[in-house]
């Protein structure tokens, strides 16, 4: 059978307390009765004190060992050398000499006359089995005379009987008083955890919907914030892992769309040069042109692939440091330039202010570098690329205009997806396969920037933004 917290709790709660109680009753039946002794011994001495200090042997102490009797509960004797009784707080004369002391006063006055003679001896005496004892102090006097005091113990054992009582009555009561607190105190100690229960077995059945209700500051508190913590991320990690997962397949055919092309091509020209379709030495040219083409084609794509895989792996470490954009573009135009003329574009230079951002030279390079080679192989029939900035306190927009038609604005934010054209046909004239933009992207993102297009007058807006 399953036992529940709250079980425990009522069980630890009752053992504790009936253990208590044992404990109180055995401690009263077994050691009550010397706790007493020891406390009385110094009253029956001080008793002793005030009596020895009056006694003259005449019979002005029967009032004092009178009074004493009456009001405290203690016999006094007073017997000679021969043990005959010289006073005694029961008479109310002093013709008490021929009588003799009770018997078990004698047998311990006897047992401890050595001590007695030095201090006191003090102890309990009974006079017969069954009977109430006494504790019984004797003491010599200044006089020479034994002071013999004794009181019964019959109050002690009346006293631990009480208490014994009353201990299990008021046990049974707080047992009573106690489950019923018990009930309230471990439901609500036992809710949040029953909460945090039911929660963690959804998570461990992967549903992140629920959240445990934290309504305190304790350590109950602080463990239902991290659970709850703990199935938001793992929730966010699902879903990450869900859109990679699919991204990855969106990539796979992708990819076996993008290099089917090339294959094929190289493979019927291959076939071509087999069969001798290419019958006259410009004929062989043209198609070893074709499939070397084609190859370089899948070298591109596959160096892209190897370059967002990289910039995309978590470990990835930039080298930011403070550059002037004046430079990377002196940089750019220097390297680019020629391909744009090759191709009948003109790259420009819009002059700024010296203007510098912390990023990673080399990446920053790269990102412009797609820029301007997107520009080219998409630019528009006035053929003009320009590149200009706009800072501002916190950002910076780099950007790369090239001339041409507007793009639609639903296929904007897609530009920067991996292997996508705005060209649905997906032709192969302007020579592209969709990865430029996506390392843009990517590099944006790893200096907590951002990558985007816009429509302009006249073309086409790449924006890179960075933070200043």
């Amino acid at each position: 059978m399953k036992i529940t917290i709250r079980t425990k709790l009522f069980l630890v709660f009752g053992s504790i307390l009936s253990v208590l109680i044992v404990m109180i009753v055995l401690l009263n039946t077994l050691f009550l009765d010397d706790f007493y002794l020891m406390k009385n011994e110094g009253a029956l001495y001080s008793t002793y004190k005030s009596i020895d200090a009056v006694y003259t042997k005449d019979s002005s102490i029967v009032d004092l060992i009178n009074a004493i009797d009456r009001q405290e509960g203690i016999s006094t004797l007073i017997i000679n050398a021969n043990h005959e009784i010289l006073f005694n707080s029961y008479q109310k004369t002093t013709d008490a000499q021929s009588e003799k002391i009770p018997k078990e006063i004698e047998d311990f006055l006897l047992e401890h006359l050595d001590t007695i003679m030095q201090t006191y001896a003090y102890g309990s005496t009974l006079k017969q089995e069954g009977e109430i004892p006494k504790v019984t102090f004797i003491a010599q006097s200044r006089q020479g005379d034994f002071i013999i005091l004794t009181k019964p113990m019959k109050g002690i054992s009346d006293s631990v009987l009480i208490a014994n009582q009353f201990t299990l009555m008021i046990g049974g009561l707080i047992i009573v008083i106690g489950s019923l607190l018990m009930s309230v105190l471990s439901n609500t100690l036992t809710k949040p955890i029953r909460s945090m229960n039911q929660i963690t077995k959804e998570i461990a059945d992967l549903d992140f919907s629920h959240r445990v209700i934290v309504s305190s500051s304790d350590e109950l508190g602080e463990l239902s914030k991290n659970i709850n913590t703990i199935s938001v991320k793992l929730n966010d990690s699902l879903e990450s892992l869900k859109s990679d997962i699919e991204r990855r397949k969106q990539l796979a055919r992708d990819m076996s769309h993008e290099l089917k092309t090339p294959i094929s091509a190289i493979k019927g020209y291959a076939e071509g040069l087999s069969h001798g379709v290419a019958d006259t030495p410009e004929k062989v040219d043209k198609y070893l042109n074709v499939i070397v083409e084609e190859c370089d084609r899948m070298d591109l794509i596959v160096r892209g692939l190897l370059d967002l895989s990289r910039l995309e792996e978590a470990s990835i470490q930039l080298n930011k440091a403070d550059i002037d954009l004046n430079d990377v573009f002196e940089a750019l135009q220097n390297q680019y330039e020629p391909y744009a003329k090759e191709n009948g574009f003109t790259l420009e230079l819009i002059s700024m202010k010296p203007i510098s951002v912390k990023a990673d030279h080399e990446l920053l390079e790269k990102a412009l570098g797609n820029y301007i080679v997107n520009a080219v192989r998409y630019g528009g029939q006035d053929q003009v690329i320009r590149l200009s900035a706009t800072p501002t306190d916190k950002i910076v927009d780099i950007i790369v205009f090239n001339t041409g038609d507007k793009i639609d604005e639903r296929e904007l934010p897609k530009l920067y997806n991996l292997f996508y054209k705005v060209d649905k046909a997906r032709t192969r004239d302007a020579g592209g396969h969709g990865i430029g933009l996506a390392i843009v992207k990517q590099i944006a993102e790893l200096h907590q920037g951002q990558a985007f297009a816009r429509n302009v007058e006249n073309g086409v807006e790449f924006i890179l933004r960075l933070p200043v």
